[in-house]
């Protein structure tokens, strides 16, 4: 079965390659040339479709091929695919600008946001052979971060996770269990998607290995989950699938499992019997030497003081989460309160970036009277 990735570079050259054709009849007085439109659609194609942000992009570049995009939809006579193409790239383009501003803190052009959403839409509703569940799962980016809206955007993941788009479902399974989209947390809808997200094996390469890991930390600390299996057996199924990973489709890949490695040794631990061995293998999957620090302070008589500077240097801020948690964990099992109490802190301070889901499983185990001393 091909990938997402694959499928998505086919849309993209099929766009390139079926628009470009569209204009050799084209009068010599209109106002975009095709040597023009072919230029701004590789251009907007290459750098800003399927991209959320790229800090890097030249916006007022981007803008000037989307006004040729423009330009194109409102003097060119088009077929109504041809025209939702183009609306996608639009869409993108849109899109693309207006991430840059809003992941700089400057002011997000909401009229151009609102026509983004209105090309999604017309896309989705004419597709022909782009793929509609990836215009959502766009959609709802926009609607949510340019647009402040959870509603819309819970519409457009809820749509597109139901045609089984990793993404979308990963979101879902996600924001259930923090409720930071939809209208509060929903545990049971958490364990669905992810548990979704896992039967879909290595079609989206980690995916499913990322939702095992999450169903195990679930098992783990919240038994009362119902996830279906408990934590071990996560994690025997997440083995499995990465050795799929490595053997069929990435030899290099990751996916995570220097944490899911790490992770595993502490629920060991808290069952009393934590296999050294683990450490050992999340370090030879790990490549960032900050990282690998972080990790070996799982290890007995370690000094977990040291955790937040070192957790301050791991690129990642999802990354320090995980490791965060983790530690705390573990400086609650050997009665370190000091350490815990600053990795409590830690975690608390990051909970409204990319800690979400930590910070929540932290919360949830609070309120279960499982957290504190």
């Amino acid at each position: 079965m091909p990938t997402r990735l694959s499928l998505l570079v086919k849309t993209r050259i099929y766009c390139l390659i079926y628009i470009s054709l569209l204009f050799a009849g084209v009068n010599d007085s209109a106002a975009a040339t095709q040597e023009q439109i072919d230029t701004s659609i590789q251009y907007l194609l290459q750098h800003t479709w399927p991209r959320e942000s790229s800090a890097d992009l030249d916006t007022n570049l981007t803008e000037q091929h989307l006004a040729v995009i423009s330009t194109v939809l409102q003097q060119h006579r088009l077929q109504t695919e041809q025209v939702a193409a183009f609306r996608a790239i639009r869409a993108h383009g849109l899109a693309a600008v207006n991430y840059v501003r809003f992941n700089k803190g400057k002011m997000v052009d909401v009229s151009q946001a609102e026509q983004a959403i209105e090309d999604f839409n017309f896309a989705i509703a004419h597709p022909g052979t782009l793929s509609v569940d990836g215009l959502q799962y766009q959609a709802g980016h926009t609607a949510k971060h340019l647009l402040q809206s959870n509603t819309l955007a819970l519409q457009y993941w809820h749509s597109c996770a139901e045609q089984h788009h990793g993404g979308c479902m990963n979101i879902l399974a996600h924001d259930y269990f923090v409720g930071s989209v939809s209208d509060g947390a929903n545990l049971a809808a958490s364990v669905h998607w992810h548990r979704t997200v896992f039967s879909t094996a290595t079609n989206f390469v980690c995916a499913g290995i990322f939702s095992a890991y999450r169903l195990a930390q679930l098992s783990s600390y919240l038994p009362d989950s119902n996830t279906g299996k408990d934590w071990s057996e996560w994690h025997h199924d997440l083995d499995k699938l990465y050795s799929k990973v490595i053997q069929e489709l990435d030899p290099n890949a990751k996916c995570g499992m220097g944490k899911a490695l790490s992770s595993r040794y502490v629920m060991q631990l808290l069952q009393g019997a934590a296999d050294p061995e683990l450490i050992s293998q999340a370090l030879a999957v790990t490549t960032e030497e900050t990282e690998q620090a972080v990790i070996g302070l799982l290890l007995p008589q370690q000094d977990l003081t040291l955790a937040p500077e070192l957790l301050d240097q791991i690129m990642f801020t999802m990354d320090r989460c995980t490791y965060a948690f983790d530690l705390a964990i573990v400086a609650k099992h050997y009665r370190n309160m000091r350490a815990f109490k600053q990795l409590e802190i830690y975690l608390s301070n990051l909970a409204q970036s990319d800690c979400q889901w930590d910070a929540t499983l932290m919360q949830q185990l609070q309120m279960a009277g499982k957290w504190d001393f």
